[in-house]
């Protein structure tokens, strides 16, 4: 008597365990990924928001084709390089996961990349005043640059957001109350910058007199 009614009561417990995993599986259904992305082309080193709009999820695992990953549920992401890449969310619930995909094309910036050096020579200038103009009368006033930067210790500077065209270049730097290191007189114009590329261009600064 005691053996049947052991037997019963494994027969219940596994019954009722069963009909539990059942009800548990009908709790949590399938995952569903799903993501929305602010642009669908960026420029190199500009920030690309990312939001999760997935359903049915526990967590969630960002690959961005660059070789670099998130879990956050809303990261924000820059390209380094140009080219195409496919961002890839995984949604993973509770039973199984889902994978949604989108491709980014990012592309290079109009920039100009500068070095300074003295004249007759290799050697960088750093600490020296760099002016760009996009006309040359502005040039010519030493007035309206569209932007200023100061060389560092190897004489560079970037101009970035550029447009594909011809800039006027103005460097100074004061040596003392008399004179001063400048191209004024030397190359201080580029030609059209490619589009979407880095322009590298190397112009030089020579001794000029306050009173010239």
């Amino acid at each position: 008597m005691n053996k049947n009614i052991i037997i019963l009561s494994i027969i219940s417990l596994v019954t009722v365990l069963v009909f539990s995993c059942t009800e548990r599986r009908e709790e949590y259904p399938r995952p569903e990924a799903c993501f929305l992305i602010d642009k669908d082309t960026a420029f190199v080193r500009e920030p690309v928001y990312l939001n999760s709009c997935c359903n049915n999820t526990k967590e969630v695992i960002w690959e961005f084709g660059d070789g670099r990953s998130s879990v956050k549920k809303h990261p924000t992401h820059i390209y380094e390089r140009p080219g195409d890449y496919q961002i890839r969310l995984k949604a993973v619930g509770f039973d199984g996961y889902d994978m949604a995909t989108k491709v980014i094309t990012v592309l290079g910036l109009t920039e100009l990349d500068l070095l300074i050096c003295y004249k007759g020579s290799d050697d960088p200038v750093k600490d020296c005043k760099v002016y760009l103009y996009d006309n040359e009368e502005d040039w010519k006033k030493h007035s309206n640059p569209i932007g200023l930067q100061t060389t560092d210790k190897d004489g560079l500077v970037l101009f970035s957001h550029l447009d594909p065209q011809v800039y006027y270049v103005g460097a100074y730097r004061k040596i003392d109350e008399n004179s001063y290191y400048s191209n004024d007189s030397l190359e201080h114009k580029t030609d059209i910058l490619q589009k979407n590329k880095t322009n590298q261009y190397t112009m030089y600064v020579e001794t000029l007199s306050e009173s010239k």
